[in-house]
């Protein structure tokens, strides 16, 4: 496994919501009885929030799940909901109509590249791999920017 990027989740909220606004990283407890989109029920980033939640005891209602974090940002920028995803996928969504949040208690998010071990390394594989960290170096430093480490 190659390591490219490692980063930590984020808050996505519709613009105009109390919670869009402010400084400072949300925590669990700001979720209470709030509108949450979800990720799936089998999505491992779905089943370590779920358990941070149960474990704090806070309470969101969930009108909706979806399989792609994609889908999931588009349900937020519809205004049905907040939610805490990848920051890869929900810099995409970054506009008039959604807010981007830290969170304090952010799990983790990992990208890697991998390479089968019983063939060899070419050429075009190291440039690809090389590319990809750049990027991850990019965004990482893009949400540095906007406050979001």
């Amino acid at each position: 496994m190659i390591r490219l990027g490692s980063f930590r989740h984020v808050c996505l909220i519709p613009a105009g919501h109390p919670l869009a606004s402010g400084k400072g990283a949300l925590r669990l407890q700001d979720f209470e009885d709030q509108p949450f989109v979800s990720l799936g029920p089998k999505d491992p980033y779905r089943l370590i929030l779920d358990r941070m939640f149960d474990e704090a005891g806070v309470r969101r209602r969930m009108p909706v799940s979806m399989q792609s974090a994609n889908g999931a940002c588009e349900m937020v920028r519809n205004g049905i909901g907040l939610s805490i995803l990848n920051p890869l996928t929900a810099l995409g969504y970054l506009g008039e109509r959604v807010a981007l949040r830290g969170f304090a208690q952010a799990p983790g998010f990992e990208v890697s590249a991998l390479h089968p071990v019983d063939r060899p390394r070419v050429d075009s594989a190291g440039r690809l791999t090389a590319y990809l960290k750049e990027i991850c170096a990019e965004m990482q430093d893009r949400l540095t920017s906007l406050g979001l480490t």
